[in-house]
């Protein structure tokens, strides 16, 4: 390279390092017209206004990073203070102290006076940022440009080589520093508990497994033959970058479980990763640069022989064979090598699963049920508390609010589980708490709500706006299919017009002269959330999320959500509703899951698999449409007294009664359905796969639910 183009190279390095670390300084003065009283001392102002130079931002603290914030807040020039104060200190003890939270200030004046009219001048001084993913570019950026310059200057010193070796070295260091923190602590605990366990031999090997993959990152990148060099960090890399993913999106590491669950549920990966595409960006940004030291020639001294490629294999084929063999329990190793473990476990156990044998429905007495035609709605990734029906704060669902008596409305009920599949197998097999999890596998030798639907007497139909006619999901195979008289699918066009679609299905079916149960399996509102209402559609849902203590793109994805529910939910109820006022009709609703919607300080919507997970995901709506006056009038009482009570744990019970089999057989079978709500039990769901040991029952009550708005610190 000529000199002339390594000194336009030093001087983009030299901007792009100038950019980097220069550090602004801000000073705005608080309007006193944009000053709103909260509760007790507290007082809140949205930051996202003040002047910023180009390109940068003002970041405030997080649930993750409660001390991110650099601003200070000024009274008469003077700091307040203590920052990072908790809201409850600043609304009750006031006196000066301060959060800057997401793009909200919330603070306090000194003596407890009313900033908006104590004659002090108030303003805020902050130290603005480059966003994350500039920051990244250019930091990329300024590696290129280094590179050439280093190389070129090695090369004058004749160390090009060892420039070489130093470079993997440091990649190599940069994955183990960046890394382990997801699995060490999973690997102690593990070892721990097999230690006291006196399983000394299965811990030996544990160990050597986990040193082993550790040694895989390091060796890897020094196999001199790139046939084998290339692809195994190559493997190794990708490994890391969804684990990495896994934790910038959930806060946990990526596990047999969660891997189980995106190989049966791969088909929504499509609608669904763009919603974390902020993060995968940054994860694979850091990736690329990785690997190019990764993939580049070794040089010696280290300069391997191509048989200690043997190294990542043996910690691959041994990480697989324990992951597999301990289903997940083990799977503490580090992410490079145990991701792909849990791919190959996953893959296996999916294709490797046991025989589903259903026996007949037992029941002798004779069934008669007023209604010709049940017509059970499950919904996707609708949260109960955020519906206008539920909570007055929102008017996302003003057609089901002038719905009159015909709705009875449960209220906000609590799903089986926080993932979809668990959920709506639970919903058509019956599972019950006691049965949970179901290490037996019990729900493979239960009849399905299909089933008992036929031996009373209707003709079993499917509407599924998640799957072609042909395909399965949620653990249905080819034998519950069959017992099933037909199925339509509504996935064609926009993700959008899919639920208006399977309304216009199941009207053709009301319309039919017999007895029918119609399973709906609607597309809801799940990620990416702008896709699933109209472009056009007349409602804005701003006002809802405008104090939201979130960044913007967080705060219009909540906006997107209530749209989506204004569509999928309200306008779907407003076009079916006509059809199901009949004596002979009813409708029984809820949703799989709720949502996580960034309360909880991270952005995976639902499928968590920490205790500390949001309880949104878990919060469904629960009503009941008929236009049958008495049918209408004890659900109506029903839902009044256990208003809010309810559970994804009376669906199967509701359904069989709805159907004509004797309530007292019903509850001695499924336990209570709609018509006799327990209100006294601690409600609760499944947090990890349904029939896996180490799957545990997390109880809701009486934990507060929380509701849209700022998030408590």
């Amino acid at each position: 390279m000529k000199q002339w183009q390594l000194a336009v190279l030093a001087l983009l390095l030299a901007a792009v390092v100038a950019l980097l670390v220069r550090q602004p300084v801000v000073e705005w003065p608080i309007p006193v017209e944009r000053v709103t009283p909260q509760t007790g001392h507290a007082y809140t102002v949205r930051l996202d206004r003040v002047p910023l130079p180009p390109l940068h931002e003002l970041r405030g603290d997080t649930s993750d990073e409660p001390r991110r914030s650099t601003l200070q807040v000024l009274r008469n020039g003077e700091p307040l203070g203590p920052p990072h104060s908790v809201h409850d200190a600043i609304a009750s003890k006031g006196a000066g102290a301060y959060s800057h939270w997401h793009d909200y200030l919330y603070f306090s004046a000194p003596a407890n006076a009313d900033p908006r009219s104590d004659g002090a001048t108030y303003a805020v001084r902050g130290y603005p940022q480059l966003p994350a993913w500039l920051r990244l570019v250019l930091i990329g950026a300024a590696a290129l440009l280094a590179l050439p310059l280093v190389i070129a200057f090695l090369r004058a010193l004749s160390f090009s080589a060892r420039f070489g070796t130093a470079l993997k070295l440091a990649a190599t260091a940069a994955v183990l520093a960046l890394a382990p923190w997801g699995w060490i602590p999973l690997f102690a605990a593990e070892a721990q508990r097999l230690s006291l366990a006196g399983r000394w031999g299965f811990l030996a090997l544990f160990v050597a497994l986990a040193v082993l993959g550790l040694a895989a990152v390091m060796i890897a990148p020094f196999v001199r033959d790139w046939r084998i060099r290339v692809p195994v960090v190559l493997l190794l890399l990708a490994a890391l970058a969804v684990d990495q993913v896994m934790l910038g999106v959930s806060r946990h590491p990526m596990t047999l479980e969660l891997m189980e669950t995106f190989l049966r549920e791969r088909a929504m990966a499509g609608t669904v990763l763009p919603a974390y595409g902020g993060t995968i960006a940054v994860v694979a940004g850091i990736g690329l640069l990785l690997a190019a030291p990764f993939v580049a020639p070794p040089h010696p001294p280290v300069h391997l022989h191509p048989v200690f490629a043997l190294v990542p294999l043996v910690a691959l084929v041994g990480t697989t064979f324990v992951v597999h063999g301990t289903r997940g329990r083990t799977e503490a190793f580090a992410a490079p090598v145990a991701v792909p473990a849990q791919l190959v476990s996953a893959a296996l156990l999916a294709g490797a699963e046991q025989k589903v044998e259903r026996p007949p429905v037992e029941y002798e007495a004779p069934l008669q049920s007023p209604f010709r035609k049940i017509v059970m709605v499950v919904d996707e990734s609708v949260r109960g508390d955020y519906l206008g029906l539920n909570n007055p704060k929102f008017d996302n669902t003003p057609f089901l609010l002038a719905a009159g008596p015909a709705l009875a409305n449960f209220g906000v009920a609590t799903s089986a589980a926080n993932c979809s599949v668990a959920a709506r197998l639970i919903m058509r097999i019956g599972l019950q708490k006691p049965q949970l999890p179901d290490t037996r596998e019990v729900w493979r030798r239960m009849p399905t709500v299909w089933q008992y639907a036929k031996k009373a007497g209707y003709t079993t139909a499917l509407v599924d706006a998640w799957r072609a006619v042909g395909e399965f999901h949620s653990y249905m195979d080819a034998d519950e299919a069959r017992s099933i008289d037909m199925t339509k699918s509504a996935l064609q066009g926009p993700e959008w017009t899919r639920d208006r679609l399977a309304a216009d299905m199941v009207i053709e079916l009301l319309r039919r002269d017999e007895a029918m149960f119609i399973y709906v399996n609607k597309n809801g509102a799940h990620p990416d959330y702008a896709q699933q209402y109209p472009p056009d559609l007349g409602y804005d849902s701003s006002r809802h999320v405008a104090a939201l203590p979130l960044d913007d793109k967080r705060r219009r994805a909540v906006a997107d959500y209530h749209r989506a529910l204004r569509w999928s939910v309200d306008a779907f109820f407003e076009h079916l509703m006509p059809h199901l006022l009949r004596e002979d009709t009813v409708l029984l609703y809820t949703s799989d899951h709720g949502q996580s919607l960034y309360e909880g300080g991270y952005d995976l919507s639902h499928c968590s698999l920490g205790r500390d997970l949001h309880v949104g995901e878990v919060l469904v709506p629960m009503f009941v449409i008929t236009g049958s006056p008495a049918a209408q009038a004890s659900f109506a009482a029903e839902s009044k007294r256990a208003f809010g009570r309810a559970s994804h744990f009376e669906v199967m019970p509701t359904l069989l009664e709805l159907m004509g089999f004797a309530p007292a057989w019903v509850r001695g079978t499924y336990g209570p359905g709609l018509s006799a709500v327990p209100i006294d039990r601690r409600r609760g769901f499944l947090l990890g796969t349904f029939y896996h040991p180490a799957a545990v029952w997390i109880d809701v009550d009486p934990a507060p639910r929380a509701a849209a708005g700022p998030v408590p610190r």
